[in-house]
């Protein structure tokens, strides 16, 4: 019994964490569209009607998000916010690393 309660926990992980994570980059890429719509689009009535539908739509994965995932959750948004500070920071070090190799700063055998 004890390794189908690690199965069935690590399944309903994936579950919740997949649907978090949707939720976090539907709301953030809507958001940055919105920006870029105003930055490119200047005062016209099109654009603030897909800019208020967006909004909506932004509200509502907000409210769900903190209902259902976040207050239920909290151990699962932890783990994911947790995981995405560790992707951010591996990928800025590699980034830098790219960027001292490139200058000459270090050689290959120091990057490895």
């Amino acid at each position: 019994m004890p390794i189908l309660g690690k199965i069935f926990k690590k399944a309903f992980f994936s579950r919740i964490a997949g649907v978090y994570d949707i939720l976090v980059n539907f709301i953030e890429s809507h958001k940055k569209a919105q920006k870029l719509l105003r930055s490119v689009i200047n005062d016209n009535d099109f654009v603030h009607h897909i800019i208020l539908e967006g909004s909506e739509m932004v509200k509502g994965a907000e409210i769900y998000n903190k209902q259902n995932i976040e207050e239920v959750f909290p151990e699962v948004c932890q783990a994911i916010q947790s995981r995405t500070v560790q992707q951010t920071i591996l990928n800025k070090t590699m980034h830098q690393i790219d960027d001292m190799l490139h200058n000459g700063q270090i050689e290959d055998k120091d990057a490895a």
